[in-house]
């Protein structure tokens, strides 16, 4: 699975600061090929990660604590969908993670 995944962005909210208690996080996945098993792996743990910020925050009303897109290698050497994103001159997104 760790072979799968490039690079990890955030982007939106959380880069210009209008982020609340209440506010998703927005993260770009870079993987090299899209697939069920990933998307399905990533919605768990948003879940799971979603229902312990609850817990802790008291925030009950968040939906999800990440809102995940995913981008293969195709969007992005195309530039499209959310490969866009990765490649914008003007909001790139913030990389948080490399493989």
């Amino acid at each position: 699975m760790g072979s799968t995944f490039r690079t990890v962005y955030v982007y939106g909210s959380t880069m210009d600061g209008r982020t609340r208690p209440s506010s998703d996080v927005d993260i770009i996945a870079w993987v090299g090929r899209k697939s069920d098993t990933v998307e399905s792996l990533l919605l768990r743990l948003n879940r799971l990660l979603t229902e312990g910020y609850r817990v802790l925050t008291g925030c009950g009303s968040l939906r999800r604590l990440f809102d995940i897109h995913l981008a293969d290698d195709e969007d992005v050497a195309l530039g499209r969908r959310y490969g866009s994103v990765v490649r914008s001159a003007w909001s790139g997104p913030a990389c948080q993670w490399r493989r």
